[in-house]
């Protein structure tokens, strides 16, 4: 007889449960989470890295004749002239190659102007 109290005990408890919640309910229950992670992805990657395309534009920009930049082959040059999206870097005394103006790296700041900003 116990067990057959038993068997009766879990069959009450299981009729009593309540049901699974539809894909619906777990839907609305994840989309927090969701926008929990793309906030983290936004705040850790994507903005970060349009900060620093933000800068590198800016940099290219505010470039002029006259400044020695590095380029990504790490090439050390003085720009020679500006065009629209090429630049015309001077290596060497009457060597002068044209590079496109996404391949400068950054603009070296010669001593004198680093100290003086420091």
């Amino acid at each position: 007889m116990l067990s057959l109290d038993l068997l009766s005990a879990f069959l009450a408890q299981a009729q009593a449960a309540p049901p699974r919640p539809g894909f619906l309910a777990l839907l609305v229950q994840m989309i927090p989470m969701l926008f929990m992670i793309f906030f983290v992805f936004w705040v850790m990657v994507i903005r970060p890295e349009q900060r620093k395309i933000k800068s590198q534009e800016g940099m290219l920009n505010d470039l002029k004749k006259g400044d020695q930049v590095l380029t990504t082959g790490g090439i050390i040059a003085k720009v020679a002239a500006i065009e629209n999206d090429h630049i015309l870097l001077e290596i060497s005394q009457n060597v002068k190659v044209k590079f496109q103006k996404r391949n400068v790296v950054r603009k070296i700041e010669k001593p004198a102007q680093a100290q003086q900003a420091a």
